[in-house]
């Protein structure tokens, strides 16, 4: 089965179902959630059987000039896909996100 990358457009439509009103916004690419929910989103993008993203691949923040963003690579082995998952972070003076994992 070939690698399947999930697009930002899929992943909102998939977290929108589990965990309404967690997107903020989604474009090709990636999938844009709000700061409040993107735990509860991500756990619950993990044990959906659909998505199954279990596995963070890669975490990294981005230094825009007004604001960071933390970008979340997660990957399922099962099902053989990936997406990438963002959060923007606007207070630069005290920019702070919960941890995503247990």
């Amino acid at each position: 089965m070939p690698t399947r990358w999930w697009t930002g457009l899929e992943v909102a439509e998939a977290a929108e179902r589990l965990v309404p009103g967690s997107v903020a916004s989604a474009d090709a690419v990636a999938c844009y959630f709000h700061a409040e929910k993107m735990c509860e989103a991500m756990e619950a993008l993990r044990i959906d059987p659909e998505t199954d993203f279990r596995h963070l691949t890669n975490l990294c923040g981005v230094d825009f000039w007004d604001h960071f963003e933390v970008v979340y690579h997660v990957q399922s082995f099962e099902r053989n896909q990936f997406a990438t998952l963002k959060v923007e972070c606007w207070e630069r003076d005290n920019a702070s996100l919960p941890s995503v994992t247990k």
